[in-house]
Order: C-alpha cells, then structure tokens, then sequence
C-alpha cells in the first residue's frame, strides 16, 4: 500500500502506513512511485545549538549538526539568525 500523504516530511503512523510529503511521491491507484529522496530522521537538538539548514519543506527543516549528524527538525523551534 502507498504512504498517506499528510504534509510533513516527518514520518508517523497513518492507518497503518506511513504517511510523507506529496511532493516527493505520484499516489497511483493503490501503489506509488517516488519522485524524489526521502529519508524519515529526526535530528535531535538542543537550546543554543546552531544546526545548518539545507532544505525547508512543509514546516520542518532538514539540518546538519557540527558532528555532520543530519535530519529533520520543525522550524518552529528554530530562531533564523
């Protein structure tokens, strides 16, 4: 079965799919072809740190850590510098 579609680059459970942005999969039918990359990771941070943000796409922010440890972040903890 194709993933749900929910708006958020974030991975959840949706009806027992997995659910990622519309922009990155064409829902046929019951099946699906990707049209771009996706990886589901969460990028754990915490205050003062200062990740480096390559991508912003349906709220979130996919970031890199000084350690080069990537993923998605929600902008809405973010404060743009």
């Amino acid at each position: 079965m194709c993933p749900g579609s929910r708006g958020s680059p974030r991975t959840e459970t949706v009806e027992g799919a997995k659910a990622m942005p519309e922009n990155r999969v064409k829902i046929e039918g019951d099946s699906c072809v990707m049209k771009r990359d996706y990886a589901s990771t969460d990028l754990s941070v915490v205050v003062g740190e200062v990740p480096s943000v390559e991508l912003e796409e349906s709220a979130w922010a996919w970031a890199t850590k000084e350690g080069r440890e990537s993923g998605w972040v929600p902008l809405e903890i973010l404060e743009r510098g």
